[in-house]
């Protein structure tokens, strides 16, 4: 240990040197491995040089204390995109730890942390903002190494300097205590500055287009702050931390357009400020006014009828990353934050948004949108992809928290007074969806094995897989059984493999015979061997990939690759290894890669093949903070693992809607923007109910976040891990078929079992599959109505599927029923989501009439609980609203009626 760290140092103090730092280094002792270099122990260290200090009473953090069950208080954690260099060093302080204390302290991912005793390497997600303990300069990159009550911060934006931070940090606060045996930072600091905010708001400029003004921060910095009205309700503020450095005008909607080849959705109208010695009151164009306190720091925004929409009590921007904190209500609901799993009203809830590929996990996502939509009807965008956290009154119940890694902010505040409007001025700025086609409305189906991996799946017919023998025996049945479809989506039998043209050119002219279409299967990015050679079939020729179309990294050591490491890698999809994995990427910056890939590769895929549209999977896998090599060197690296996938579904989009009859595509993932590929899926879920509610869940949140089209597995993508799932696997399927009949549209996809299979494999099962037929067909009925949902959420961004809070957002009850929805404005959707056969149902205000018994409710303003509302197996739940705004909808109500009718004698 003595030997090792004395090395250590020796080598820390050569780097150091070479960087303009010094370090010192003590002989070996017997008893004591003290490395008194400064700073930490006795005095100021050489590298802050005159700085003023401030005592401070010490904040001893003592590695050697464990919980009850012997296992360890403290945990290191390291940031998103941690090099293997950067981990290396955390094993060997986790190391040194252990070897003096005893105690073996886990190193976690920033996203997996828990608890407040950690050693953050990186960044600060959890942490305010810190006292400096230390700060060097190691090769003209700033280090901060902080602590704050039980945490130590070791920052760095430069990966080499952060690592040789680590290692400075083990040289100067590593000490042995032979008899208490501890680790720890040593006592009694000297900071360089206060945790306390001095000073008064700066005005610096007020004119016709942008007020700025300035705010002491508690590292004897100031934030700067510009704020403009945009329109649409929308005021927007950006931060940085140098008086004379420029702000970024290159926000997340703006870099979007930008790699899109589209103008810059900016758009700034004229204000007009009112400065006193106390205040700053800029009103705008629509009538909406924003007032500031310059004593004592606080925003308040007003709505044009003078209502309050939000208020903002600070806003901080250097070098750890930037943050905005405001005011919540006692009664505030807040909606947003992207696709969750977890509830819609996120009141309370501390977020961290960063899609992983975790399945549908409480704290999961794979589509994060930093949109905050308020019961009061305004709302807060974060328009940025990179990645940050939002604390909505969890550490503080009455304050709303958003603290971004690594860059300033660009935040849009809207001061409207509907969340409708709220998700409407979010699509104007990041785009609105496009229509798709009427057929991609329907019943798309997927060729896969089922998983018979699980000991209880041994009854389950064992079936060809999703290649080409399989998929014909799936139209077959579908033809056979006289069941709906649309489409047939092609997994994982891809179109990359040029050896299998012929025979997939011979597949979708066949589905096209048949009035159907085809859809294929690809990881976000694909780029692969097969793709780099040429290609000449039928009247097509295709020139070969080249490796200049690859986005690459430079990597720690200098080494540029074209390998860049998954973000999966430790996650619980069961689809994927936990070990780390590598994929290329297509650099969809590089115009002639974007042009042979979508405008020649698939124009022949589309066109000659006969492709109509794809499904795109692993969203989530590009990584975060990795010193990537765009093609266009003024395209940010942060934010790139949420950026990239949208633009890159956004690029395909563009190229399949405009195949005769359009295309589609399906996406799994992304961030701001993901809305103008039309479709979205809900992700991973298991064949079971718990996973009925995450898809309701996911499309009900997602549509509050401003994407009004997504899908899902219908009734579960595989089987669950529980006997339980299987038991009930019939009664799931019906009721995730009858649910999903009041959806955009309807798709079976995974490794389980088909709609056929229940009657083909037990006679006593038929009705499952005739329960599933009526039920496609019903949504065919639904048609010309969804078309008409179509065109409003195009014009709108108002979701198909919607949360009862967009129809009543007075309605407090209303704000947290999580278990019903309305599909548009016409038909409210209580499905059942277990395995009884009742549930209670909340009716708001309004006039309705129940579609399976004829029974109408009158409600007034308080609404209405139906208590133990019966359903058998073949009954969804379904009323009609009579103060619809539909003109499709009162053509529909009776034929419901009838298929529901029908349904019911279906039961055995």
């Amino acid at each position: 240990m003595k030997v090792r760290l004395i090395a250590m140092v020796l080598l820390l103090a050569t780097v150091l040197g070479l960087f303009g730092c010094t370090a010192s280094v003590v002989p070996e002792q017997e008893d004591v491995a003290v490395l008194n270099a400064p700073s930490f122990i006795g005095g100021k260290s050489d590298a802050l040089g005159d700085s003023d200090v401030l005592d401070r009473p010490a904040n001893l953090m003592n590695m050697a204390q464990a919980n009850a069950d012997g296992s360890a208080v403290y945990q290191i954690v390291y940031p998103v995109g941690a090099s293997d260099q950067l981990i290396a060093e955390c094993e060997k302080l986790s190391d040194d730890i252990f070897e003096i204390t005893g105690v073996q302290i886990p190193i976690v991912h920033s996203l997996e942390a828990t608890g407040t005793y950690e050693i953050l390497i990186g960044e600060v997600l959890r942490a305010e903002v810190v006292d400096v303990i230390d700060q060097l300069q190691l090769n003209s990159e700033e280090v901060l190494i902080k602590a704050v009550d039980t945490r130590v911060v070791i920052f760095s934006k430069s990966t080499m300097a952060l690592i040789s931070a680590m290692t400075y940090f083990r040289a100067e606060a590593t000490y042995q205590n032979a008899e208490a045996k501890e680790y720890g930072v040593a006592g009694n600091f000297e900071l360089i500055c206060s945790d306390e905010k001095t000073g008064e708001v700066q005005l610096i400029s007020a004119d016709e287009r942008y007020v700025e003004f300035a705010l002491p921060n508690t590292m004897n910095m100031f934030t700067y702050v510009r704020m403009s009205f945009t329109g649409n309700s929308g005021w927007r503020m950006q931060t940085k931390s140098e008086k004379d450095g420029d702000y970024n005008d290159m926000g997340a909607a703006q870099r979007l357009s930008y790699s899109l080849g589209e103008a810059d959705p900016s758009h700034i109208e004229q204000i007009e400020a009112v400065v006193t010695d106390t205040t700053c009151t800029v009103t705008a164009t629509d009538g909406s006014y924003v007032t500031i306190d310059l004593a004592q720091f606080h925003m308040t925004f007003y709505t044009p009828s003078g209502a309050v929409a939000t208020e903002v009590t600070d806003i901080s921007c250097n070098l750890l990353g930037s943050s905005i904190t405001g005011v919540l209500e006692e009664d505030e609901a807040i909606f947003g934050t992207g696709e969750r799993f977890n509830t819609a009203n996120q009141r309370g809830n501390y977020i961290e948004m960063f899609t992983k590929d975790i399945w549908s996990r409480a704290d999961a996502s794979y589509m994060v949108i930093p949109l905050l939509c308020s019961s009061r009807g305004s709302g807060i965008f974060v328009n940025l992809y990179e990645h940050m956290a939002m604390d909505l009154g969890n550490e503080n119940t009455d304050e709303w928290k958003t603290i971004v890694t690594g860059v300033p902010l660009d935040v849009y505040i809207y001061t409207t007074e509907t969340i409708a409007d709220v998700i409407s001025a979010y699509s104007e700025l990041t785009g609105y969806a496009e229509m798709p086609e009427e057929w991609t409305y329907g019943m798309l189906v997927c060729r896969k094995s089922p998983d018979l991996s699980q000991k209880w799946t041994a009854s389950i017919t064992q079936t060809k897989d999703g290649r080409g023998e399989g998929i014909y025996e799936m139209i077959a049945n579908m033809e056979k059984y006289d069941l709906p479809w649309t489409g047939v989506l092609a997994e994982p039998w891809g179109p990359y493999n040029s050896k299998k043209h012929d025979d997939l050119k011979e597949l979708c002219d066949y589905v096209h015979s048949l009035g159907k279409k085809f859809l294929v299967y690809m990881r976000v990015g694909l780029a692969n061997n097969n793709l780099k050679v040429g290609l000449t079939n039928y009247d097509k020729k295709i020139s070969g990939f080249k490796s200049e179309y690859l986005l690459t990294q430079t990597q720690p050591n200098g080494v540029v690759s074209p390998d860049l490491p998954d973000t999966t890698a430790g996650t619980n999809n069961p689809d994927v290894a936990t070990s780390a994995k590598t994929h290329q990427y297509l650099d969809i910056t590089n115009p002639e890669a974007v042009e042979w890939f979508f405008g020649e590769y698939w124009d022949y895929l589309a066109n000659v093949v006969g492709v109509d549209g794809c499904k795109i999977d692993f969203c989530e896998t590009l990584p975060e903070n990795y010193e990537l090599n765009y093609y266009d060197e003024s395209m940010p690296i942060n934010g790139s693992h949420h950026w990239y996938p949208t633009a890159f579904c956004a690029m395909f989009w563009e190229m399949i809607s405009s195949k005769p009859d359009s295309g589609m595509n399906y996406t799994r993932g992304g961030g701001i923007g993901s809305q103008r590929a039309p479709y979205m899926w809900a992700g991973d879920q298991a064949r079971g109910y718990q996973s009925l509610q995450f898809q309701l869940t996911a499309v009900l949140t997602s549509g509050l976040s401003g994407v009004p089209f997504m899908s899902y597995d219908m009734s579960g993508y595989q089987y669950g891990r529980f006997s339980k799932d299987i038991a009930y696997e019939s009664q799931v399927f019906i009721r995730g078929t009858q649910f999903t009949a009041f959806t955009i549209c309807m798709q079976t996809h995974g490794n389980v079992r088909e709609s056929y299979r229940f009657a083909e494999e037990d006679p006593n099962y038929a009705y499952v599959t005739d329960i599933y037929r009526a039920y496609t067909k019903l949504h065919e009925h639904l048609t010309p109505y969804i078309t008409e949902l179509s065109e409003q959420a195009c014009a709108t961004g108002m979701p198909v599927m919607r949360h009862l809070v967009l129809g009543w957002q007075a309605d407090k009850t209303a704000w947290n029923i999580e278990d019903e929805y309305m599909f548009g404005d016409a038909f409210l959707i209580a499905p059942i989501l277990n395995e009884t056969y009742s549930r209670n149902i909340y009716l708001p205000e309004g006039e309705w009439l129940d579609l399976n018994t004829g029974e109408e409710y009158s409600v007034d303003a308080d609404g209405k609980w139906l208590e133990g509302y019966a359903a058998t197996i073949a009954e969804l739940p379904t009323f009609y609203n009579k103060n619809t705004e539909s003109e499709i909808a009162p053509n529909l109500v009776d034929g419901i009626m009838e298929l529901y009718d029908y349904a019911r004698s279906l039961l055995p």
